[in-house]
């Protein structure tokens, strides 16, 4: 077996540094592509963007999974459809209820996904809540009766249909919802017994959450987390299943809030008693136009849509991707919904890119069933550099050996380092790469390989995609 893994990958180097070598014709040529496919299959496509000219064509219009490439997509079809300085606009109002005498608190959800996230000052929750009490005060407020929650924006299915079940409660399968709140995450703490495969227990979330925790985690002696969550909102009774490392008083793992508005209601009920502000009536759900007389209390501001990007593309950040999906539906006019978003982006880039061969389930690329070529991403970021926000994109993407998820990749090659800004995308049996490359001439690039299904340590393809990467660069 390990011989077969050698040959695959001698395969793999051989058959992509044929291809850019530019000789289609080669005798052979198209037999070790074969050969390549049998174990893995590879897509690449490599396009001068000054010429136009195809440098790399090798299976570049196979459609495979290209996992997070698809934030790509997502990202530039954001830009052109909501703008580079687009913030989303929370509002607080408070609502005085006059023939008895009693005022609630209404807040009107809009979909930003940064409310509450400790990634900036201005977002944090403290910063937001401190904001409330402080114009509350001014007005001389020191009861509220109710909270009520206006989360109508995005009323269709919570879940998207093409997810794995193992993805939904975990963080990073986190759905967006018109009132997210702290990137939608909880931290569930564990603890683990000294010896080695028995069963691990819950010790605690925060913050506090009305579920119940079956634990089937292990002990073991990997030092690493591999404990995954599962449930979904209408659910009780949750469970966690795999295993964390022996001998742990507090091991935290981070899960996906099962209802973010009550969790930002709650926080905040919490915080208004503790600065002098009580809440004698309940936390429930309405529409804030239904509130006749309300007045607007404070209206909390997203950071930029440019700043919320460049997490999206530099942390591969799931949450605000398919955030961004639901806004992108918004901003043509439609409901904020998986099959709407899905018919937006699939329409932006079918107009843009002829024969465009991509199917979108989601806004992330944590879907298996995405599909598109490498031909379809090279086609696309040729399409965003001559756009006006050309710059602003490329910003938001990682530069190779240096941020992002493209820290690992060239980080020892000399002269190679920072010669690649682009995103990865990866999964089980998925590693993909795509972004512009600059040659040792200063000639640029579209670059896209994607490999998927390979037999081979992610690390070994990472290997091949860097030597790649360096034969694009310095054979012209």
């Amino acid at each position: 077996m390990v011989h077969k893994y050698k040959k695959w990958a001698s395969l793999l180097i051989f058959g992509l540094i044929a291809c850019s070598n530019l000789i289609p014709k080669e005798e052979g040529y198209s037999n070790r592509l074969n050969e390549i496919s049998k174990n893995g299959f590879v897509s690449a496509s490599v396009i001068d963007m000054t010429t136009g000219e195809e440098i790399v064509t090798f299976n570049e219009q196979k459609r495979l999974v290209p996992a997070s490439l698809t934030k790509i997509f997502t990202s530039a079809a954001a830009f052109e459809l909501i703008g580079n300085d687009y913030r989303f606009s929370t509002k607080f109002f408070l609502h005085t209820e006059k023939s008895a005498h009693k005022q609630s608190l209404i807040i009107q959800g809009v979909g930003d996904p940064t409310l509450g996230s400790d990634r900036w000052d201005e977002t944090k929750e403290e910063y937001l809540f401190s904001e409330i009490v402080n114009y509350l005060k001014k007005k001389k407020v020191r009861v509220i009766e109710d909270i009520i929650l206006d989360d109508h924006l995005f009323s269709g299915i919570t879940y998207p249909s093409k997810r794995n079940w193992e993805d939904i409660a975990n963080y990073y399968g986190a759905a967006p919802n018109a009132l997210t709140f702290k990137e939608n995450t909880f931290r569930l703490t564990l603890s683990s017994p000294q010896k080695i495969g028995k069963t691990c227990k819950v010790v605690s979330t925060d913050p506090p959450i009305d579920k119940h925790f079956k634990c089937f985690v292990k002990s073991s002696t990997v030092n690493k987390d591999s404990a995954y969550i599962y449930g979904h909102p209408q659910m009780d009774n949750w469970y966690v299943s795999g295993s964390i490392p022996a001998g742990r008083s507090s091991f935290t793992i981070k899960g996906a809030l099962p209802d973010p508005p009550k969790t930002l209601a709650d926080r905040l009920r919490k915080y208004l008693s503790g600065h002098g502000i009580s809440m004698q009536g309940e936390v429930k759900k309405g529409v804030v136009d239904h509130y006749k007389g309300k007045v607007l209390l404070v209206e909390h501001q997203s950071p930029s849509l440019n700043q919320i990007i460049s997490v999206v593309n530099k942390k591969s950040f799931n949450l605000y991707a398919d955030h961004l999906f639901f806004q992108i539906a918004i901003s043509s006019g439609k409901e904020a919904n998986w099959d709407n978003a899905s018919i937006v982006l699939q329409s932006f880039w079918n107009k843009r890119i002829p024969d465009f061969s991509g199917t979108f389930y989601d806004g992330s690329g944590l879907s298996p069933f995405n599909r598109f070529s490498a031909k379809d991403m090279t086609e696309a970021l040729c399409y965003v550099e001559k756009s006006e926000y050309s710059e602003n994109f490329k910003n938001t993407l990682s530069v190779a050996g240096r941020d992002g998820t493209l820290k690992s990749l060239f980080n020892s090659e000399e002269g190679i380092e920072g010669a690649f800004i682009g995103k990865s995308g990866s999964m089980n049996g998925v590693l993909n790469y795509c972004g512009y490359l600059t040659s040792s001439s200063g000639k640029k690039y579209a670059v896209c390989i994607m490999v998927n299904g390979f037999n081979e340590s992610f690390s070994e393809v990472r290997q091949h995609v860097s030597e790649f990467l360096n034969h694009v660069m310095q054979n012209e």
